[in-house]
C-alpha cells in the first residue's frame, strides 16, 4: 500500500532529519571565538572556507604558508585534518565543536576538496588520509628552504572518486 510506504519514511525521515536541525540548532549556540578566530585569518590569507552538506565549516589551505597556518595555528586538537596519502597536496580542516563528531557526509565533502585541491580531477579515484589534528606533527624543513611538511598518526583512508557534481555545489 502506497500509503503504508509513505508513512513508514515519514517515520524514519522526521526522526533524523529533527537530529540534523538540533544538531545545527547546537552548533547557532556554541561558543563563536575559534570560529571568529579562524575568519580574520580566513579574511587575511588564501585559505578557503565551505560550508558542508551538514552545516560544517571546511577549511582548506593551498600553499605552504596556508597549510601551516590552517594546521599548526588555527586548527584545534580535535578537529579532523585531511590529506592526500603519500603525494604533496592541500591540507584541510573540518572543524568541530567540542563532544561532537562529523557525519560521513561532511568527510566525504572535505575528502573531495582536499583531492581538489591537491591537483586529482574530477572522476579520478584518490586515497585521502584523515586523522584528528592532535595527531598530526611538524617535521622542521630541511636546510634552507623552509618547507611544511607533516606526520601523523592513528589515521585511516577513505577511497573516493571525485564527484564533479558534488565539488560545484560545494564551491557555489
Amino acid at each position: 500500500d502506497r500509503h503504508a510506504d509513505l508513512l513508514k519514511y515519514l517515520e524514519t525521515w522526521l526522526p533524523q532529519e529533527y537530529q540534523r536541525l538540533q544538531q545545527l540548532q547546537q552548533r547557532d549556540k556554541a561558543p563563536k571565538k575559534p570560529l571568529s578566530k579562524l575568519q580574520k585569518k580566513y579574511e587575511k590569507s588564501g585559505i578557503k572556507r565551505f560550508v558542508s552538506k551538514d552545516g560544517f565549516d571546511i577549511w582548506v589551505g593551498k600553499t605552504q604558508e596556508d597549510n601551516e597556518e590552517l594546521v599548526i595555528r588555527l586548527a584545534r586538537g580535535n578537529d579532523l585534518w585531511f590529506h592526500l596519502k603519500g603525494r604533496p597536496g592541500a591540507h584541510v580542516i573540518v572543524q568541530l565543536f567540542k563532544g561532537k563528531s562529523a557525519p560521513l557526509e561532511t568527510m566525504l565533502d572535505a575528502a573531495f576538496l582536499c583531492a581538489h585541491y591537491s591537483g586529482v580531477r574530477a572522476g579520478e579515484n584518490a586515497d585521502i588520509d584523515y586523522t584528528f589534528r592532535k595527531n598530526v606533527k611538524r617535521i622542521p624543513g630541511h636546510g634552507s628552504a623552509r618547507k611544511f611538511l607533516v606526520t601523523y598518526t592513528q589515521n585511516k583512508t577513505l577511497h573516493v572518486k571525485v564527484d564533479e557534481v558534488r565539488l560545484k555545489q560545494l564551491m557555489g
